[in-house]
């Protein structure tokens, strides 16, 4: 596994924090930041997993890119 460290514009971090907010599921933020980039890369076809992982609640306040 790599590590990758960046940083963000507070307009996304913040966006970020609230997404992790919402999310019924009370795990680390790093997880829910993980499932939730496989989720955007796999819609846009660079990314397949047969891996099993928690689905998060659908985004209600914005939508996909």
């Amino acid at each position: 596994m790599q590590s990758f460290n960046i940083t963000l514009p507070n307009a996304i971090a913040n966006a970020l924090s609230a997404y992790i907010g919402d999310q019924e599921v009370s795990l680390p933020a790093s997880a829910i930041v993980e499932n939730a980039l496989e989720e955007f890369l796999s819609q846009c076809g660079y990314f397949t997993s047969t891996k099993a992982r928690f689905t998060p609640n659908s985004c209600t306040q914005g939508k996909w890119i």
